[in-house]
């Protein structure tokens, strides 16, 4: 794949991932979020718990771009802001 071909990818993915997110079912009962189609390219069903509010690991965009990418995928995906990057290094390393 050339670099242009996994940043299509990327944002394709990304589209389906900002759609999960906009279109869930929000149960208030149960505090839970629903998927309420199938996505799967984000390995996700319909009726998918994907958000809730105890005792549960969220799904992470850069998690799946690492399953379908054989190469690092830091190099496609801007760091996570809550792993950091330079100026978090600088902050705790260098001040």
């Amino acid at each position: 794949m050339e670099i242009n071909d996994v940043k299509e990818f990327v944002d394709e993915l990304r589209t389906d991932w900002k759609d999960l997110w906009r279109n869930r079912l929000d149960d208030k009962v149960r505090a839970e979020g629903i998927a309420k189609q199938d996505y799967s390219k984000l390995f996700v069903e319909r009726g998918t718990v994907i958000m809730a509010t105890r005792d549960f690991k969220p799904l992470e965009f850069f998690d799946i771009v690492q399953e379908y990418l054989e190469f690092d995928a830091e190099k496609a995906v801007p760091p996570n802001s809550t792993i950091g990057g330079w100026g978090k290094f600088i902050r705790n390393n260098i001040t």
